[in-house]
């Protein structure tokens, strides 16, 4: 996935984004943004997911 991904529009922290491939420039949830570093090109190709813990976006592997 790149582009822009946005999940939880109205406000629904509980929202998360699963992909296989996990390339976004930017990530939304609910109210929280997060851009990709610039070495985008070097991160393994493996399932993640993307959600709200502690205030902030979260990314692990699936």
């Amino acid at each position: 996935m790149k582009g822009v991904a946005h999940a939880g529009a109205s406000g629904d922290e509980t929202a998360m984004v699963v992909s296989l491939n996990l390339k976004p420039q930017q990530l939304r949830i609910a109210n929280h943004i997060a851009k990709s570093p610039d070495n985008i090109d070097e991160l393994p190709d493996i399932p993640e997911k993307a959600y709200i813990t502690d205030n902030a976006i979260n990314i692990e592997k699936v």
